[in-house]
């Protein structure tokens, strides 16, 4: 069986963009291409609703936090080469990775 699909490299990990029919384990061989177009937010593509040409915000989706992108908008241009911590001070850290780490302000 061949089928060529379109996935997200994250982490050290290829993760597919849509469901593999595949049981568990199973190898598979791969050829990488990079895709020439920039994949924005995987859910968004999926559900077919809403695109946009912006990257991602250190990695972090539009469904997971769309008020970081209505900040980031708020402050034009000068967010583009802003980390998510520098946008939303109060809701995101630097990790000790140098990732964004998302800050849980619940109360007990």
């Amino acid at each position: 069986m061949s089928e060529i699909i379109t996935a997200v490299y994250e982490n050290g990990v290829l993760r597919p963009l849509t469901p593999l029919k595949l049981p568990n384990r199973t190898r598979v061989r791969l050829h990488i291409e990079r895709s020439e177009v920039e994949i924005t937010d995987p859910v968004f593509d999926l559900i077919g609703a809403f695109s946009s040409e912006k990257p991602l915000i250190d990695g972090i989706p539009v469904s997971q936090d769309p008020d970081l992108y209505l900040l980031a908008d708020m402050m034009s241009a000068e967010a583009q080469e802003l980390h998510a911590w520098e946008i939303a001070p109060q809701r995101y850290r630097r990790g000790s990775d140098g990732q964004a780490v998302r800050i849980n302000n619940k109360s007990s």
